[in-house]
This record gives structure tokens, sequence and C-alpha cells, in this order.
């Protein structure tokens, strides 16, 4: 038993130090509603205002939630009910990449000083690269229905393995669908996901 004891401890600690190793690549400025930050080691915190927000993490938000980040490049990020976010990747010193993955649900995202092309979005449809920065977008994906992506100012690729379609500045369009293994498709109204939020 004594062995178990200090073996669970180690493992705790362990698990407590790589986190604590993780690099903070945002906090949240606004949430309301339920909320929870899922930290990469499976440990659920609810957001508060001026909680941490790391690599790895999932967002997480109920019917009634929703939570503002600010990230250490000024972007900025709002995740609507209904949602769940990771952050893969977000540029540091080392890696000025920013890789998230929009699970299911909507956010909004104003991007930040990163170099654009290093910034994508990945839903269930279709992947997200900006094309001009600063950009203002958003995406809403509900699990079994089409992708909705909409643009405000900038641009940005909508793209998938069956084709791809800027949207704002050098598209044709500022809103799109995509349907599961099917091409973006051009809109010239917002898409009801998207005019709803």
């Amino acid at each position: 038993m004594k062995y178990l004891t200090l073996y669970l401890t180690l493992i705790s600690t362990l698990a407590f130090s790589s986190q604590e190793n993780t690099p903070v690549v945002g906090q949240v400025t606004m949430s309301a509603g339920e909320v929870e930050i899922i930290r990469s080691n499976g440990q659920r915190i609810s957001a508060q205002r001026r909680s941490d927000i790391l690599v790895g993490d999932i967002l997480e938000t109920g019917p009634n939630g929703i939570i503002h980040i600010r990230f250490i490049d000024e972007a900025l990020v709002s995740v609507s009910c209904e949602s769940a976010l990771k952050i893969q990747q977000y540029g540091t010193e080392n890696n000025q990449v920013v890789e998230l993955d929009l699970i299911e649900g909507h956010i909004r995202s104003i991007t930040g000083t990163i170099n654009p092309a290093k910034y994508i979005l990945h839903t269930a449809s279709a992947d997200v690269r900006i094309t001009r920065s600063p950009s203002d977008f958003m995406v809403s994906e509900e699990l079994g229905a089409n992708a909705s992506f909409s643009v405000a100012n900038g641009g940005i690729r909508v793209e998938n393995y069956s084709g791809a379609l800027n949207l704002g500045i050098g598209g044709d369009f500022n809103f799109a669908e995509v349907a599961k293994d099917q091409s973006p498709n051009g809109l010239a109204f917002a898409p009801a996901a998207i005019s709803c939020d």
C-alpha cells in the first residue's frame, strides 16, 4: 500500500509539473454561464475572468455559456454556447504557429500579430487559413450539419480535399457553407447558423 501511495503521488506530481511547463498562450477576458477549461491532463476547471489558457486546452461551453479569450499576439476569440474549441498550438518564441480545432459549435476570431500564413483552424468539414490580416471571421459547425463561414474584415481561405474558396478580400463572397466531403459553396447572404449568432 505504501508503494501504491508513493506511485500515485509521483504520477500526480509529474502531471502537475508538466502542466506548469506548458506555456500560457492566452487569458479569459469574459466568461458567462457554464464554461469549462479541460487541461491536457484531463483536469476540468471552471473558466473565470483572468483564467490562463494553455496549449492543449479544450474550451467547452454549455447551453448558456460563452467565453472570450485574448491571446498572446492580441488575437481575440469568442466561443459561443454548446461549443468546444481545442488549442492545438499557439505561437511562442520558438513556435510561431497557430493551430485551433473547432470540435463543434460556433466561434468568432479576430486575428492578431502572428504571421497569417502560420494560422489554421480545423473543422470537420474544412480548414480555414488567413489570406488577409487582420481578419474578423465566424465559423459555425454543428455535428451532422453543414459548416458555415463568414468574413466581416480581411480574408480567409476555406479548403478541404474537394476544393477551396477565398472569402472576404480577394474572394467573390463573404459567406460560405461546406457539406462534409464537398467543396466550399460561396453564398450571397449569411447562412442561418451565422446570421442567428
